[in-house]
């Protein structure tokens, strides 16, 4: 169990604010998903989160810093909250997409974009899934 103020771009406040929300280690982030995490921190601090966790959630699983994400994951991150937020539910990508960061899947970076677990390796396209593991290298 590693607990959220031990993750990469989580501090103090930001732990807080997940606490707050019912997260409090990195599995429940992952259980979550970081774009439901970010809503629930939003719904419950309107005025102090701000698309800055959403990205230091999404870094932390990877274990970049928020401001290394790829503009395209970034991107994606946002249309996915913009989804959320207008009533609806996040639509995965079809199988055989092509990957929001348009990297190539062959690093040892463990990417874990909305919730656990397909491994992919030495592949151009991501199959999303509530939970997405995967290797990146950029």
């Amino acid at each position: 169990m590693t607990l959220l103020a031990s993750l990469k771009n989580i501090g103090e406040r930001s732990a807080h604010w997940l606490e707050a929300v019912g997260i409090y280690t990195e599995e429940d982030l992952m259980a979550v998903g970081v774009v439901e995490a970010y809503r629930r921190a939003k719904a419950a601090f309107p005025d102090r989160v701000t698309l800055n966790l959403l990205y230091a959630l999404q870094g932390a699983l990877l274990d970049l810093s928020w401001n290394e994400l790829p503009p395209g994951l970034r991107s994606e991150l946002r249309r996915q909250v913009e989804e959320l937020n207008s009533g609806g539910l996040p639509r995965p990508h079809p199988r055989g997409a092509t990957h929001a960061a348009r990297a190539t899947l062959t690093d040892t970076n463990t990417c874990a974009i909305f919730g656990a677990a397909a491994h992919l390796k030495g592949a151009q396209t991501c199959l999303r899934l509530p939970l997405l593991t995967c290797q990146l290298s950029w």
